[in-house]
């Protein structure tokens, strides 16, 4: 499929019945969206997905402007349009876009038809922020991959980009085996190119992680969240889930922004300097594998300096401020390994099953950005936004093993900020054993390896 065959889907399936093409709810199909309704779940979206960002400390600048990529009849740009100083829709359907003029109440928002071909009609770094949900799923990857290359081209260089992909299948049971079929034998859509029908139906497509991180390149990624927009009945409600489906089709949202300018090859001299230095580098990558070797334990990873600074946890995390969990330091690992989930062969170290148990971004504590001073002393303190890590962590080194040639080793404490958990409450590496990845248990992992199956799909890279 070319990219002018889905423009014309999309013209067909507007003159159609506009709304339920967007919000696929089957109790609104044939006309039965009320307008005001429908438009009310853009506003809730935006708010859930700004509300997402403050929480991770990536707002976007509201002095600037917006763009909604894939933005239908504008549920989505009107509530931008309310929030930044301007916005601009673009969709590839000229029949959606004269809907949504004819909804536009704003001065400051506008709307553009977009071409039969991948690139955006705009200069570079052109956006504080872009978004786009429920839209690059209907897109050929090899489209969205370019699409996804010129999102980074537009976007600022301190810009927010939040985009929605369908990743892959879940678990799949009986329906969601023949969605998958259907999605990659496409025969009703074979049949109608052979026969030239005009008849148009919605088409899915998955985009890995892998290939989401490569299309974009230099930018950064600093969180992804399941959600729940793949689901049938997705009715424009948004919901970031704890874990994947069981089945059908896994939905994803990414979190980008623009990498720093290249920092000044002079190292900072000044405090001041440093924990300006440190601050602009902060955000850095966070995992833990849940690792079976000799024992079963938990290693804990925090991107540094371009490394994996690790740490072995024998009991994991514990949300209960008054456990001090002993966190023996380790050496640094590759980034590239971040993601591996499978099987460590018998011969190399630490053979066993490997699950990624826990993902998502670190950064240190104000009064404490100078990292590397606290690796040197052995104290840091630390803020996670992980899937099930979450909040304040000191991790601090016990005494007298420095220089040693022993293993240092720290304790991991949880910091009272809200998300500890009372001694008596459940633990939570027994509240969410399985992978956030795939959702598989240790010896789900282990017999997929053997079985070969998923093999290449245990590996993802975070970059």
């Amino acid at each position: 499929m070319n990219l002018a065959r889905l423009k014309n889907d999309w013209e067909w399936l507007a003159e159609r019945d506009a709304l339920w093409a967007i919000l696929t709810d089957a109790s609104k199909a044939s006309g039965k969206w009320d307008i005001a309704e429908f438009m009310a779940t853009g506003e809730a979206e935006i708010e859930v997905v700004l509300s997402h960002l403050a929480k991770i400390g990536f707002s976007p600048d509201f002095d600037g402007t917006a763009l909604d990529f894939g933005c239908g009849v504008g549920r989505l740009t009107q509530p931008l349009a309310r929030r930044f100083h301007s916005c601009i829709g673009v969709d590839i359907s000229r029949q959606m876009i004269e809907k949504a003029e004819a909804l536009n109440q704003f001065v400051n928002c506008q709307y553009i038809v977009a071409d039969s071909e991948p690139r955006l009609p705009f200069p570079d770094e052109r956006f504080s922020f872009i978004y786009s949900n429920i839209v690059l799923q209907h897109v050929p990857p090899r489209f969205s991959e370019q699409y996804l290359r010129e999102f980074v081209r537009v976007l600022a260089p301190k810009g927010v980009l939040v985009f929605g992909v369908q990743e892959s299948f879940g678990t799949p049971d009986i329906a969601s085996t023949i969605t998958w079929a259907r999605m990659v034998l496409r025969i009703r859509s074979r049949i109608r190119d052979i026969l030239g029908s005009a008849q148009a139906d919605m088409q899915m497509h998955c985009l890995p992680e892998r290939t989401v991180r490569q299309a974009l390149g230099v930018a950064r990624v600093v969180n992804v969240q399941f959600t729940n927009t793949a689901a049938k009945d997705f009715n424009g409600e948004l919901v970031y889930p704890d874990q994947a489906p069981e089945s059908g089709f896994v939905s994803r949202q990414y979190c980008v922004v623009a990498r720093e300018h290249v920092e000044s090859a002079e190292k900072p001299k000044s405090a001041e300097e440093i924990e300006s230095h440190n601050r602009a580098a902060a955000v850095s990558l966070f995992a833990i594998k849940k690792h079976d070797a000799t024992h079963l334990h938990y290693d804990l990873r925090l991107e540094w300096n371009g490394v994996l600074k690790s740490w072995a946890i024998r009991e994991g995390p514990s949300y209960c401020t008054h456990d001090k969990r002993e966190a023996v330091q380790v050496e640094d690992h590759s980034r590239e390994y971040a993601g591996f989930e499978g099987m460590i062969p018998e011969i190399c170290p630490g053979a066993g099953t490997v699950m990624l148990w826990d993902v998502g971004t670190w950064e240190p504590q104000p009064g404490y950005f100078d990292v590397d001073a606290g690796l040197r002393d052995g104290l840091l303190r630390i803020t996670i936004h992980g899937e099930k890590i979450k909040g304040n962590w000191t991790l601090m080194r016990k005494r007298g093993l420095a220089g040693t040639g022993r293993k240092p080793k720290w304790w991991l404490i949880k910091e009272p900020d809200g998300f500890e958990r009372a001694p008596h409450e459940p633990s939570v590496v027994e509240e969410a054993p399985n992978s956030v990845k795939t959702g598989r248990t240790m010896e789900e992992i282990a017999r997929d390896w053997v079985r070969g199956k998923g093999k290449n799909k245990a590996q993802m890279e975070l970059s």
